[in-house]
């Protein structure tokens, strides 16, 4: 469908789970591939996350598996999701990822750097990850990172300008 610049960064609610809860990147990225499968033409899935992927879906069972306890298993529960993302991008569609507050942001000991970004850039690839705030161009980069929720509404209304221009 046509979308206007308001109402892709009005068409968002935020949870209001308290931190901590579980994530699971593989399951939400698997449903927008069912999604945009009937999708004729081309689509962009933003995909916005305030967490480090913990969770994956098992190809066989479709039960949600944790992964292995600390870093090992965000990288395992990335790897699954990489599925999706070729499966969405080999329909011709583009993501953007979107990742807000501390575990996007705050680095995971003993690495210097945030380790929910580095999780998200490997997952989405193309550029260096940008600032919420900052310039956006999604031919450089498809990857937002900001440490706090209020930014969010200024970060979908700034997507959407460097998509929607008019």
């Amino acid at each position: 469908t046509n979308s206007t610049a308001g109402s892709i960064a009005n068409g968002y609610t935020p949870s209001t789970h308290p931190l901590g809860y579980d994530t699971n990147w593989d399951a939400a990225l698997r449903l927008a591939y069912a999604q945009l499968q009937s999708h004729g033409a081309p689509a962009l899935v933003v995909f916005i996350t305030d967490g480090r992927p913990n969770y994956y879906v098992n190809p066989i069972t479709l039960a949600n598996v944790p992964g292995a306890p600390g870093s090992p298993g965000e990288v395992d529960s990335t790897n699954h999701a990489m599925a999706a993302v070729n499966q969405i991008y080999g329909l011709g569609d583009k993501i953007i990822g979107i990742g807000i507050g501390p575990f996007m942001t705050n680095p995971s000991p003993p690495s210097p750097i945030p380790n929910g970004t580095n999780h998200l850039h490997a997952l989405l690839g193309n550029g260096p990850p940008v600032t919420a705030g900052g310039p956006f161009n999604p031919n450089n980069s498809n990857v937002i990172v900001s440490d706090n929720y209020s930014s969010l509404t200024s970060t979908m209304q700034g997507l959407a300008g460097s998509i929607c221009p008019n």
